[in-house]
């Protein structure tokens, strides 16, 4: 195996490991969300039963609920992280380019470091 593709199977590989993590984040920021919305509206959800409402209607409800918060948060959050995505990859070469300073081959003390255009 050459160097070159050591290096993109690298690379690869790390971007595998990172969208897993993130996609875990993710499933687990929905749940928590999920789980708060519960709560906070389980009074309502009990007078809402004790008035008549069916626990199959109260599940459509919730889910109905859940399902509009998704579309909304969907449909702002894919044009954003379009846009983010877009300005990370256009700029990412010229927010990581450093400076690169090489040590002249005639000085012999530590202070003779010279600039050089790579």
């Amino acid at each position: 195996m050459d160097d070159g593709n050591l290096a993109a199977d690298t690379v690869v590989g790390f971007s595998s490991v990172f969208t897993v993590l993130l996609t875990v984040v993710a499933a687990l920021g929905v749940f928590n969300t999920v789980l708060l919305n519960t709560r906070e509206r389980r009074r309502d959800l009990g007078m809402l039963k004790s008035i008549g409402m069916t626990p199959r209607q109260v599940t459509v409800m919730f889910v109905t609920s859940m399902a509009v918060l998704g579309l909304l948060a969907g449909l702002v959050g894919i044009p954003l992280g379009m846009v983010a995505h877009r300005v990370l990859v256009d700029n990412v070469g010229r927010w990581t380019s450093r400076p690169r300073w090489r040590r002249s081959g005639t000085c012999r003390n530590s202070r003779c470091w010279a600039w050089r255009e790579w």
